[in-house]
């Protein structure tokens, strides 16, 4: 497998000692990323029982049909939730009290 590596600041592509991914400035650019990404991430976790509202997949293009629907957790798998047998993310849920930040 060949990588490619930088030997200079400039845009030429060469074999070197230094690989591309290990790039002081390109890690600096990453954990930037990640940080501004996770800046307002929350950890949240459901209880068993707990009434959420689940995005649905299917509104087959009418806007009559409901974009969320209202179901009982089953578990909680931890960025995942187990709700009638099936396995939702997360971020398709929306808490059906929502959270109060202050």
């Amino acid at each position: 497998m060949y990588h490619c590596y930088i030997v200079r600041r400039t845009d030429r592509w060469r074999d070197s000692t230094v690989p591309l991914w290990r790039s002081p400035r390109l890690e600096k650019a990453q954990q930037e990323q990640i940080d501004r990404s996770n800046a307002y991430r929350q950890n949240r976790v459901f209880e068993v029982g707990e009434k959420v509202l689940v995005k649905s997949s299917k509104r087959l293009s009418d806007k009559i049909t409901p974009l969320y629907t209202e179901e009982k957790v089953d578990a909680d798998l931890g960025t995942t939730v187990l709700i009638k047998g099936r396995v939702v993310h997360k971020d398709n849920l929306k808490s059906k009290f929502p959270i109060q930040l202050f």
